[in-house]
């Protein structure tokens, strides 16, 4: 990762100490905290425990959508973990992008979605009751500090460069009059010769093509630095080349104990760069596999539920990798 150590430090104390207020005031606090002191006390354990920052899961329970009398997504329960990019396939019109936008509150759902983290049982009884944090509760600028989200499309349309754009991943941090200072800035850069942008820094971010501008947002993802990614389809608008790059990027931020949910238009990368598939049909998850531990029929059962005209192959390479790839039926 771009990030040195001294700097991804700084940060995650930068948000824990945004934390300690979130969860002294209690919004979008669970309701098993009822005593200040106690909460502090939580507070300071899981702190301790360097656990505040990064979740060990997300909790996505009785999720429901619907648009008028029609039901997209009904009452969806999955579980997501950090250290994990889980990847969520299906067809088009399956839900995949209402199931996104309802996890980042976008849009009006039921049920609801909870970062889950760990209560050290060693711990006295008093200090180890908070554990969790109801995201549907958040303001934005909060739940920025949990969550980045990037969408199939950027949904910028005024002039502004491309330094400016990634500098927003700051701003859960910053006071509202408050400017990003040069230490700042580097970082950007940084991020910026990590996606392959650092030339376009001073460039105006319209003038980037889509796969450049999916690529500065991913660069404005990593600044933000939040323990919880949700990616809509981001690679649908990138040549072959930066795919891989994004999906690289992407793999490197989960195994920094980042939880990742990614919508993916491509499956043969899903199973090139993801721990965890989900394969949706008509708004349920239909099948759940981990694909280190999925054999090749046993892949092809659960592509059957979503795809009716593919299968997957598998070989290994003279360094005994894995690699697969994806053919039609014939």
């Amino acid at each position: 990762m771009y990030i040195d150590n001294i700097n991804n430090k700084k940060f995650i104390d930068n948000r824990c100490k945004i934390q300690k207020n979130l969860e002294i005031d209690n919004t979008g606090i669970a309701d098993n905290s009822t005593d200040l002191t106690a909460a502090r006390n939580e507070y300071n354990i899981l702190k301790q425990n360097n656990r505040i920052c990064y979740p060990d899961s997300l909790d996505i329970s009785g999720l429901s959508v619907s648009y008028g009398r029609k039901n997209i997504i009904n009452n969806l329960n999955i579980t997501l973990y950090s250290s994990e990019f889980t990847a969520l396939i299906g067809n088009n019109g399956c839900g995949k992008s209402t199931l996104i936008k309802a996890v980042m509150n976008l849009i009006s759902h039921k049920g609801k979605c909870v970062l889950r983290f760990s209560s050290d049982k060693t711990t006295p009884e008093n200090t180890a009751t908070f554990a969790q944090v109801i995201t549907e509760k958040l303001t934005p600028k909060k739940r920025a500090m949990y969550m980045t989200y990037i969408a199939q499309h950027s949904g910028i349309s005024s002039s502004i460069s491309v330094m400016d754009v990634c500098l927003m991943g700051y701003n859960h941090m910053l006071n509202p009059l408050a400017v990003p200072d040069s230490s700042m800035r580097c970082n950007v850069l940084k991020a910026l010769e990590y996606v392959g942008l650092k030339d376009r820094a001073e460039d105006d971010f319209l003038s980037l093509s889509a796969g450049q501008k999916q690529m500065c947002i991913l660069a404005r993802s990593v600044i933000q630095n939040s323990p919880v990614m949700i990616l809509d389809e981001p690679e649908s608008a990138l040549d072959i080349t930066n795919r891989y790059e994004m999906l690289r990027t992407i793999r490197e931020q989960a195994d920094t104990n980042k939880c990742v949910l990614m919508s993916i238009h491509s499956p043969e990368l899903a199973l090139m760069y993801c721990d965890r598939l989900l394969f949706m049909k008509s708004g349920s998850i239909v099948d759940d596999i981990y694909v280190k531990d999925t054999d090749v029929s046993r892949l092809n059962e659960a592509f059957a539920k979503v795809y009716d005209n593919v299968c997957v192959g598998v070989y290994e390479s003279t360094d005994n990798r894995k690699h697969y790839c994806i053919y039609p039926k014939i």
